[in-house]
């Protein structure tokens, strides 16, 4: 090893001993909390001045531990700033808060924030065209719906329809459409405050409200001013917020603005239940930063810490359209990842990443074992103290006075004690009980392994069910002798080369003042590098977790070794997983008994699905990739005995591609006409291919019945005996029987 090296050890040995004190605290919490004071001044900005609470409704939120005060927020807060600057100092990665920040808080109510009905005068720029006569949706009407994972809950898109209007969104715009006047009515470019060229992210379409969601970021920084003694509580420039404006549609063509409503943090995902919005967005916890709700901050009785180590702010809007009145809920989580909802249950996923200073901690605790008794106590109470200076002084002292022979001992120990620890990673859920505005925290549970998507989980009965992958790591941690070193200087000089064409200078010139010494602390002999590594292939999983008691009741893992989770379904009592390495292994999971699941049968065909559809109880789409072809495929399975399960018919396009990968959104079902349609975008012979696939799946045979053509196409939806493909700038219509082409409409 080089001699720069060494040093750079060394330096590093200086760093830990002076800044993880701290931080150490998070594996050997104390009971007492010291009080931090916050040094830096927030950045100049917008001020908001806060009297009072802001009025809140009288449903409460049980289950997690609140702030009673901005004060206490502001202390819990404080210490995660520096946290933050102590890891960041460390590892150049941020540092989430600890347990220990937790033992200073009551277990409280948390409080959501009523906000009162707003009437807003319209400052959407909406460009009027024709005025047509006010249509109504009708019992008789036939039109699709979103695709959607669970019946009656609605999923926010870039596309809806009402069986009477299409509303559709491109950039920062929202076309109201008239499929049967084929024309647009009106063009809506939200604004909030008089800024436009807010993102749209989707829209809900009722029958007389369009419900437009749409993101930017703050710019300003604003400052809140409470009583806290730190006055530091603000929100920085660069965070998400996300709006939701209301619009009135009783006549499309002159749409009316009722009402808006802000929240800090990006989108998430949105349902629509009945008449209630549920949007749920993420904002990171940053410095002293708190939640804002229309320019207010959330009260703190209503921000909730319901994740030991949280890292952002969970939001939670909930909308009433009828009456246009808002509550709202702040939980303190990791990194939110997924949702999923019933009408009466929400489900927030959020990962959980192992620390960096795990494996450093993790090695401390096995060298106790082998000191001395004085040393052993000396090191565990300087664990317990989070003194990690201390920590390597009393590892180098028992260290240097080793032998060689006993030193390579203890290595070889530390290496095979390490290995015995498994780590995995982890996916928490977030459980919560729905009724209209009320959200209520039940609790949370965890599962081994990370989630693929939303499909990866869903409710069946009593019961919620979860697939996963997972692999298993390891701590690997090397002994380093550090040789005996003069404390580097810092140069005052350096050798510039200057070239120009084919002639080059070399000059030296000045870089600083007069030599300084860096201080290097010589009573390190011995520097320990630590850090987490996977050993062994990926697995898959299958877990049943009881609802009563948020207890797993159930599993099955290590399934499809070196794989991972492509795809997942369930229908009815039976899970379907697509997993893929080399071949797509389609199992069925019988979960008749949650407390026994078990294969029933495994089908391997070449490639894989990333988006599985039941057609019927007895058979299922596959929407995934050819891996021959590198095109799209389409599989139809007979799944009616999952110990045989086979596929009965496929189509494939070469060199194409779907965005129904990413989202299943994309996907479209007509089951009168017994056909589906897919987006594709790839190449074909004589050049560029974009458009929809119209596929029937009459008498279990997948016939492609006509290619759409349409650049650009990213949704399809049929209102009564038309079917509409609709891309950013245009909306062509065709004929659901014969599939000919009947008229576009221009979004302009």
């Amino acid at each position: 090893m080089s001699r720069s090296i060494y040093i750079a050890l060394a330096l590093t040995a200086l760093v830990l001993g002076s800044a993880i004190p701290l931080i150490i605290s998070t594996y050997f919490p104390q009971n007492t909390v010291s009080v931090v004071t916050y040094t830096s001044a927030l950045p100049e900005g917008k001020v908001i001045s806060i009297k009072e609470t802001p009025s809140e409704t009288s449903t409460g939120l049980a289950g997690v531990t609140t702030f009673k005060s901005y004060e206490e927020l502001a202390n819990f807060l404080m210490r995660n700033i520096n946290l933050q600057q102590s890891y960041n100092t460390l590892f150049g990665k941020r540092y989430y808060l600890s347990e220990v920040l937790l033992s200073s808080l009551r277990a409280g109510t948390s409080v959501p924030v009523a906000l009162p009905a707003v009437v807003v005068t319209p400052t959407a720029t909406v460009a009027v065209a024709s005025v047509s006569p006010k249509a109504a949706v009708t019992e008789s009407t036939r039109a699709s719906t979103t695709n959607v994972q669970v019946a009656g809950v609605d999923e926010l898109d870039i596309v809806k329809t009402n069986g009477v209007l299409i509303a559709t969104t491109s950039l920062d715009r929202v076309f109201v459409v008239s499929p049967s006047e084929r024309k647009v009515l009106s063009v809506i470019q939200p604004s909030v405050d008089g800024v436009t060229g807010y993102s749209v992210r989707g829209v809900f379409l009722t029958s007389d409200k369009l419900v437009v969601i749409v993101e930017n970021v703050v710019y300003i920084p604003i400052k809140i001013d409470v009583a806290v003694s730190c006055r530091c509580l603000g929100v920085s420039a660069g965070i998400p917020n996300t709006t939701v404006i209301v619009y009135d549609l009783k006549d499309p063509s002159k749409p009316k603005q009722l009402s808006t409503y802000s929240v800090t943090g990006s989108v998430l995902s949105a349902r629509l239940v009945g008449n209630y919005v549920y949007l749920v967005v993420r904002q990171p916890i940053v410095g002293a930063d708190i939640p804002l709700v229309n320019g207010a901050p959330i009260p703190p009785q209503s921000i909730g810490v319901a994740d030991p180590l949280p890292d952002t702010y969970t939001n939670i809007v909930v909308l009433d359209l009828t009456a246009l009145k808002v509550s709202a809920y702040s939980f303190m989580t990791g990194s939110s990842s997924w949702m999923y909802m019933t009408p009466e249950r929400l489900y927030i996923a959020t990962g959980e990443d192992l620390s960096y200073i795990r494996p450093y901690v993790e090695v401390l605790k096995v060298l106790i074992k082998y000191m001395p008794e004085d040393l052993s106590k000396e090191l565990n109470q300087a664990l317990n103290e989070g003194n990690l200076t201390k920590c390597y002084e009393v590892v180098n002292k028992y260290l240097s006075a080793l032998n060689p022979a006993d030193l390579k001992g203890v290595k070889e120990a530390l290496s095979k004690e390490l290995e015995s620890i498994k780590f995995k990673q982890s996916t928490r859920f977030h459980l919560f009980s729905v009724k209209g505005s009320e959200i209520t925290y039940v609790g949370s549970f965890n599962v081994e392994g990370r989630l693929l998507d939303q499909f990866a989980m869903e409710e069946m009965g009593d019961y919620f069910v979860v697939a996963t992958t997972s692999s298993n790591m390891v701590i690997k941690a090397e002994v380093v002798e550090l040789p005996a070193v003069e404390s580097p200087r810092k140069a005052t000089e350096a050798v510039i080369v200057e070239c120009s064409g084919n002639t080059c200078v070399t000059r030296t010139v000045k870089v600083g003042g007069p030599e300084e010494s860096v201080n290097v602390d010589k009573t390190l002999k011995f520097w320990i590098n630590a850090y987490i590594v996977p050993v062994s292939e990926t697995q898959n999983n299958v877990f049943i977790v009881g609802l009563n008691d948020l207890k797993v009741v159930g599993a099955l893992v290590g399934l499809a070794p070196g794989e991972r989770i492509y795809a997942a379904r369930l229908v009815k009592n039976v899970l379907f997983l697509v997993t893929f390495r080399q071949v797509d292994p389609l199992f069925a999971i019988d979960l008749k008994n949650p407390e026994k699941p078990e294969v029933l049968g495994y089908l391997k065909i070449p490639g894989f699905s990333e988006y599985l559809h039941p057609l019927s109880e007895d058979r299922l789409l596959g929407v995934g990739v050819d891996t021959e072809s590198h095109g799209v495929k389409i599989s139809l399975f007979n799944v009616s005995d999952p110990t045989k399960m086979s596929v009965i018919s496929e189509v494939k396009l070469a060199d194409s591609y779907s965005p129904i990968f990413g989202d299943h959104h994309a996907f479209t079902l007509d089951p009168d006409y017994l056909t589906f349609y897919v987006p594709i975008q790839g190449y074909a012979y004589k050049g560029y291919l974009s458009g929809v696939l119209a596929i029937s799946y009459a008498n279990d045979v997948l016939k492609v019945k006509s290619f759409l053509s349409h650049d650009g196409a990213l949704r399809t939806i049929y209102i009564g005996k038309e079917v509409f493909t609709v891309s950013d700038t245009l909306i062509k219509v065709f004929d659901a029987e014969n599939l000919e082409e009947l008229g576009t409409i221009k979004l302009t």
